[in-house]
């Protein structure tokens, strides 16, 4: 398969997807345990507003967790395609993703014509307000 990126470049590329895949971990952890916090406070709150308060703190702490775990999941996906020699290819058409994508964003998995072709087909399928 075709390299994309040198070896050398790969590695540096690896190194901060592993990291950043930690950073996201804590991330995690801190949104959910932050929740859950909230969660404890809903119940010893007799106020209404300040309910609604740590309602909107809980959910806004459990959406941060879910962006942090789909990011997550995409620096895996890509630490798998390091693996398995694939990485640098788009999943969609196979062809080289452009290396100054790859490293602005390492865990690209599609070239950017394939890129943006999801996002205006995603933004089509979204309701406007």
């Amino acid at each position: 398969m075709p390299q994309t990126i040198p070896r050398n470049e790969q590695h540096e590329l690896r190194r901060q997807l592993e990291s950043r895949r930690d950073e996201l971990e804590r991330e995690i952890e801190e949104s959910v345990d932050e929740s859950e916090q909230r969660a404890d406070l809903r119940g010893q709150v007799h106020d209404e507003v300040d309910e609604a308060v740590a309602d909107d703190l809980g959910e806004n702490a459990l959406a941060e967790a879910e962006r942090a775990s789909e990011e997550f999941d995409a620096v895996e996906r890509a630490l798998s395609r390091m693996d398995a020699g694939s990485y640098g290819l788009c999943v969609v058409c196979g062809d080289a993703i452009e290396p100054e994508r790859l490293r602005a964003e390492p865990a690209a998995e599609r070239c950017i014509d394939d890129q943006r072709r999801l996002e205006r087909e995603t933004a089509a399928r979204s309701p406007s307000l």
